[in-house]
Order: C-alpha cells, then structure tokens, then sequence
C-alpha cells in the first residue's frame, strides 16, 4: 500500500472513532428526539434547503446527533452545523439563499442572547429562526423565559420564528411566529388590542409602559370610587385604555370612547335541539290544508258507505224470504260499524267485517287505496321530521321558555351584566336559569361550558371568536352543524378608551382611524378571533329516536288505556248493578 493510501486510511479511521466516541458521549447529553422534532419541523416547514446552526456550547457528539437526524427526516436538507463566532454577522449577510435557510439558535449556550440581540432585522426578513432547549437532564426552559429573551427583539408580523416547548410529560411541541399570540381563546379582546396599541405607539413614535389590571372598571357603590381600566384612567395612573370597553351611562361621565376596535360578541351559543323537542313531529308532515282534505275524504268515505250499505240491507230485507241477510262477517248499515271501519283503514288496520253489493266493496277498496298512500307519505315525513332540527328557538324569550339547561363563561363582564340586569327576560333568565339558590351559580369554565353544547340541550353564553375556537378544535364535522346564536347584551361593540379630556384624544382617534383604514385593525382581528366553522357533515349521521320523539304517542297510549280502564270498570260496576237489581225484581216475585 502506497504512503499517501496509508495516510488517507489513518485519517479515514481516525474520523471514524471520533464521530463514534462523540455519538457515545451525546447519548449522556443530549436527547435524540430533540434532534429528531427539529428534523420533523423541517419536515413541515418543508422549504428550507440549509440550517445553520449558532450552537458554541454544543460538543462534536451534540453536533453529530443533530447532523444525523435532520436528513434523515428531511432528504433535502443540507445541515451546515457552525460554531458561533464573531462572524456571524458576516456568514448571514453572504448568504445568497438566505430566504431558504433557517437559523438555529440554542438559548442555553451562552451567547445566543447576544446573537438575538444583534440580529434586528434579521429577525424579520429573509431568514427562519428557530429558538430551541437541548437540555437533558435541566429543567427545561419554559414559556416565560422566551418571552423575556422576545421581549425587547423585533419580532414583527412578517417574522417567521418557531420556538421549541419541552413538556412535563417529555413531548415536544412548536409554537410559531410572536408567542404573545398563544391560547388565543384566553382574553381575546385584550390581545387583539395590546397588538393594536403597539402599533398605534409606532405610529405616534411613542414609547408604552403596560399596567395590568384584574378587571375593565366598576363603579363600587361603597366606596364611590371606580376600580381596574377605568380607575387607572380616572385617577390619572394610565393615558390610554388598552382593553375595549362597552358603553355604559355612568362610564361617559368619566372616560371618553374614541373607536371600536373589536368586533366581538357574547351570545347565548347551542346546539339546536331536535324537532321533537319544540314540535308534536305527529301533527307537522301535513299542512292545515292536507289535513282538512284527509279528514274530508273519511267523512265523505264514511257516509257514502253508510248510505250504500243501508240501500243494501234495505234490499236485503224486502227481498225474498228464503234470503239470508249475512253473516257475522258482514258488515251492518250502522254508523258505529262505518266510523269504525275507517278508523281501521286510515291506521291500516283492515277490518274484520265487509260490506256485500259491488258498490259497497269498490267505495271500501278505494278508500283503502287512497289512505294507504296518505299513511305512506305520512310515515315518510315523520321519519324526516325526526332528523331535524328545530328552528323555533330565535329569541331570548324563546330560549327562556326552551327545556335547554343553561350556563354563563365565567368572566368579570358576564358576572356584572348578568347580576345587574333589569330587562324583565333577561332578569328572569338569570333569577330562573343561571342563579341557583341552594347551589353554586351557573358561571363555569369555557372547556367545561362548550363540551356541554357538544351533549346537546345546553346554552352557553360566550363570547363567539373564543367558543368557537374551541368548538373547531374539539368537535367532530357533524358536530359543528345546527350551531345556533342569541345575543343577551344589550350593548354595542366594545370601544377603545381615554382620558377624559385628554391632550392625546386627537392624535390617538386618528391613528386608530389609519389602523382601521389600512386593514391593519381587521387583519389582527381576524388571526385571533375564529369565525363561526361551517357544517360538513351534518347530513351522514343518523340521530337516533329517544323516548321525546315519540313523547304525543306515547301520551295516545297512556290515555287510551285510562279510558279502557275506565269503560271496563264502568261496565263492570253497571253489570253488577243490573245483575243485582235482576235479583232484586226475581227475589221480589217469588216472594209474591
């Protein structure tokens, strides 16, 4: 073998042991499936065709794992795994295809805060970025501490940043673009308008300082003061409002409204109910109309039959002697036996006694013909009629006369409007349904509220982007369908606020204005409130019939046995009365 083959087989095996001793070590330091989520990101994302990785505290073993899995699950990938150094600024800006590279920066290595820093717009333009945990062992980072790294850095709309979350029970999870946009179903309205407000600060080139508060502001009797929002604003500890209010009397006194910003709604939100549950589904496949013509038909049926079978045993009686007039199959020219027999014939029941003549037969044959087509047609329509959903819930009044049970999102805006109502159907449907003297309130928790509307009978009263939020993610396709809405507030969207009598009151409605005017304001609305989802599969789900569907019969066959009962027992009590007074008249002429 040749000096320079040699030379190439020591380094060739030499590589070889260091990659291996170095897969040893990072199987003590790190945990593959790190390496393997980010490949499976990559995966997702599906367009970066090179990571650079800002990695300084990382070993070769690390480095080796990372390097392993990223092509593995992304073929296309081609990882170019660096140290972090003082270049990196430098490396980025040469970097030709940096619309189709993603950076990936580790906060546990000791200088990744000093590249986000010095990233700026780098963070927003061109380049991915993805912020990641290695640790193994640690505690891993929570969401709070990325929070504070993105706090001062210039993530903005067009940023495309994933940040990597370490759960409790050792799964991993992405979350993409500003995590200040996470569980957008917790206090929607306050975060469409802090964003809203950033801008708006942007705009007038000034700087904010956030104060938080537990609640938007009430007037406490009490005390004569007012709390929370409006209580920063009146005692001059905040210029701007930056959660919308609604518009109350005893609020214009003190604040002044500039602009809605967004518009929300809270509404009673249901599944509606089944037919059955508002209608007699017994009564609603005919129109008035059919039924008058249905029962014209029997009645018309009724005496044509009556008077052909009179003509009949007319005929039958003056004839010839030796003549029989019938048998007990047949049928008698009395309106009892008639009315009987059509009863039979519209429930298709057939009857066991027939009339002799031709004529008699034909009018028996046709009516049986005509009501058989009518009790087809009429079963067909009850078997609809048992799949749909009612309609007739559509106001408040409606829904407070309903069997529906009843809850309320448990919030400070629902608990002060719900307690406070005047309305005589609104204060009633609190005092009646939500209020609950000898147990907790109807006042619950939004998961618990929205998976009761999925069980059916159950109203909830929510706020729609945020219930539906969670309805999208939680139902299935035909769950989605009969969603129905009843508005219960009496108030106008939510304004933003002000200072009475503020030197920035111009300034501040101009910029909101330009907010709305550019789109800016229905953008941000639209990311974080979910509109209502459609239906798609209502029509391939088979409800099926509960002892309430068929409740009005149900109702025919307990009052028809009660009158059978008490026809047998008026009979056997009158039987009894005329055996006895029989005995009475035969016991008095014996003794005569």
């Amino acid at each position: 073998m040749a000096g320079r083959d040699k030379q190439d087989l020591i380094l060739l095996l030499m590589i070889t042991c260091l990659l291996l001793s170095g897969h040893t070590r990072a199987g003590e330091y790190v945990d593959s499936s790190v390496a393997e989520a980010v490949g499976g990101l990559l995966t997702l994302v599906g367009t970066p065709l090179k990571v650079t990785a800002f990695v300084g505290c990382w070993n070769e073993g690390q480095k080796f794992v990372f390097t392993r899995a990223v092509p593995h699950l992304l073929q296309y990938v081609k990882p170019d795994v660096k140290s972090m150094d003082n270049h990196w600024n430098a490396m980025l800006d040469e970097d030709v295809n940096n619309h189709q590279t993603m950076v990936v920066a580790d906060l546990r290595c000791s200088g990744s805060d000093r590249l986000l820093a010095n990233a700026k717009q780098r963070l927003y333009l061109n380049f991915r970025w993805l912020l990641m945990d290695s640790t193994v062992n640690d505690i891993p980072l929570s969401i709070e501490h990325y929070l504070e790294v993105l706090k001062e850095l210039p993530v903005l709309v067009s940023s495309e940043l994933f940040v990597m979350l370490k759960e409790d029970d050792n799964s991993i999870r992405f979350i993409q673009g500003n995590v200040s946009c996470r569980d957008k179903h917790i206090d929607t309205i306050t975060k469409v308008n802090y964003i809203l407000t950033n801008y708006l600060a942007s705009y007038l080139g000034a700087g904010v300082n956030y104060s938080r508060v537990t609640t938007w502001g009430y007037y406490n009797t009490s005390t004569g003061m007012w709390d929370g929002m409006i209580g920063e604003l009146v005692h001059d500890a905040a210029d701007l409002g930056a959660s919308p209010l609604f518009f109350t009397t005893d609020r214009i006194a003190v604040i002044e409204y500039l602009a809605m910003t967004s518009e929300t709604r809270s509404k009673f939100i249901f599944r509606s109910p089944k037919l059955s549950y508002t209608e007699n589904v017994f009564v609603l496949p005919f129109d008035n109309k059919v039924w008058i013509c249905v029962i014209a038909v029997i009645v018309t049926s009724s005496i044509l039959l009556l008077v052909t079978l009179w003509v009949e045993w007319r005929i039958a009686y003056d004839g010839p002697a030796d003549q029989p007039l019938g048998d007990a199959s047949t049928m008698d020219a009395s309106l009892r036996d008639t009315l009987l027999m059509m009863y039979g014939a519209s429930c298709q029941q057939g009857s066991s006694v027939l009339p002799r003549s031709c004529s008699a037969r034909t009018i028996t044959m046709l009516t049986f013909t005509v009501l058989m087509f009518l009790y087809a047609s009429y079963s067909a329509n009850i078997v609809a009629l048992l799949q749909s959903p009612s309609t007739k819930i559509q106001t408040l009044e409606d829904l407070l006369a309903s069997r529906l049970k009843f809850g309320v999102h448990d919030t400070v805006f629902n608990r002060h409007y719900f307690t406070h109502a005047t309305e005589p159907t609104r204060k009633a449907l609190y005092e009646q349904k939500i209020r609950r003297p000898y147990g907790p309130d109807a006042f619950i928790a939004l998961e618990q509220g929205i998976d009761r509307i999925r069980h059916g009978l159950y109203a909830f009263h929510v706020e729609q982007g945020v219930g539906y939020k969670v309805i999208s993610e939680t139902y299935q396709e035909d769950e989605k369908c009969g969603l129905q809405e009843i508005q219960y507030l009496q108030v106008i969207d939510p304004y933003y606020a002000i200072q009475k009598n503020s030197s920035y009151k111009e300034m501040v409605k101009i910029g909101l204005f330009r907010l709305n005017e550019h789109g800016i304001q229905y953008r941000e609305n639209a990311k974080l409130y979910t509109k209502k989802p459609s239906c798609s599969g209502g029509g391939g789900k088979f409800v099926p019939v509960s002892l309430v569907d068929v409740e009005p019969a149900v109702w025919i066959i307990l009052w028809g046995s009660g009158l059978a009962s008490g026809f047998f027992l008026t009979e056997r009590i009158y039987s009894r009365w005329l055996r006895g007074k029989i005995w009475r008249m035969v016991r008095d002429r014996v003794k005569h």
